[in-house]
């Protein structure tokens, strides 16, 4: 059975993004990164060293509704026959990309408030978001067509089973060939630990729960049964295990340093995830703002801090 094939492509939110392309029985692409020109051109390189153009392209499979994985979709479909399969939780975001960005921002930017954030920074935030439907078109209805975030998708000629592992993103799956034990992990593991994003639960505007969810997450596929994980971002490794193993103790390691400082009187989520994260960079806030959420909700979860809602600000205690 052919491997998938690596296409390194960049990308404006982390080094590079992959895009893994398979060349039986047609032309197929997972994953496809964000819409620029510098995506398209690496496209049309990577794509020449295997006889193929843009046009040949007739199959694009998207893992999750994140901009460095799917925005590049629509140029795709403009420019070829090519047909996009989404996830049924991918679909709305793959036809109404504006109207789901529009609740998104409106989402984060009261995630964000309720953190107790400085007036400046959350302008900051919110233009930071205002910036990024330039790299992200909303497919026509009519080339896009669903699978079961749960059942079997035709990859490479093969069955691959989608598997639902949210946490990262509240839409992603990752495929896995049993035969082959082969798993596109998407963004639910790679060398770095993935980033549990702030976003609502799926048709709804409550928030989830993403990084117990995300443990949850590695639990399913830390008892699968894989020879090669194939990233969203970074090189195809081995032994997904230990991985999964250090990164869920770096978690729990954090959340332990995130209840010291509970203890020690910061109670606002902003001022801690800036303790958490000291001297970060902008983009980089994002990161450590929904990390250091989620360390509070596996507190929460533990029952070992309780939270209120005081002047409109999320506050934190610990329980007696």
């Amino acid at each position: 059975m052919p491997n998938p094939i690596r296409l390194e492509l960049p990308t404006n939110f982390m080094a590079t993004v992959n895009a893994y392309l398979f060349l039986e029985p047609e032309p197929t692409l997972v994953d496809c990164g964000e819409k620029s020109e510098a995506v398209w051109k690496a496209l049309v390189e990577q794509l020449h060293q295997y006889h193929l153009k843009i046009e040949d392209l007739r199959k694009i499979i998207i893992t999750h509704a994140h901009v460095d994985h799917i925005g590049m979709a629509a140029q795709l479909v403009a420019h070829s026959p090519a047909e996009v399969w989404v996830s049924d939780y991918v679909y709305p975001w793959a036809i109404d990309f504006k109207q789901q960005w529009q609740s998104r921002m409106a989402f984060v930017e009261e995630s964000w408030r309720l953190g107790n954030t400085p007036p400046e920074l959350l302008h900051q935030v919110m233009a930071g978001m205002h910036y990024m439907p330039r790299f992200w078109e909303p497919l026509p209805a009519e080339r896009v067509r669903r699978f079961d975030p749960q059942g079997i998708i035709e990859i490479g000629a093969q069955p691959w089973q989608s598997v639902y592992t949210p946490g990262h993103a509240i839409t992603q799956t990752c495929f896995y060939q049993p035969e082959s034990r082969k798993l596109l992990s998407a963004d639910m593991l790679m060398y770095i630990t993935p980033v549990a994003v702030i976003e609502q639960e799926l048709n709804s505007f409550q928030r989830a729960n993403s990084l117990p969810v995300m443990l949850e997450s590695y639990h399913k596929v830390r008892e699968m049964e894989i020879s090669c994980v194939y990233p969203g971002h970074g090189q195809p490794f081995a032994d997904h295990i230990s991985l999964i193993d250090r990164q869920v103790e770096r978690i729990h390691q954090r959340k332990e340093e995130c209840l010291e400082w509970i203890k020690k009187g910061q109670v606002h989520l902003y001022p801690l995830s800036e303790l958490m994260y000291k001297e970060v960079s902008l983009p980089l806030k994002f990161a450590g703002y929904a990390m250091t959420r989620g360390y509070v909700d596996l507190l929460l979860q533990e029952g070992r801090v309780a939270e209120d809602l005081q002047d409109g600000v999320w506050t934190f205690r610990l329980t007696a």
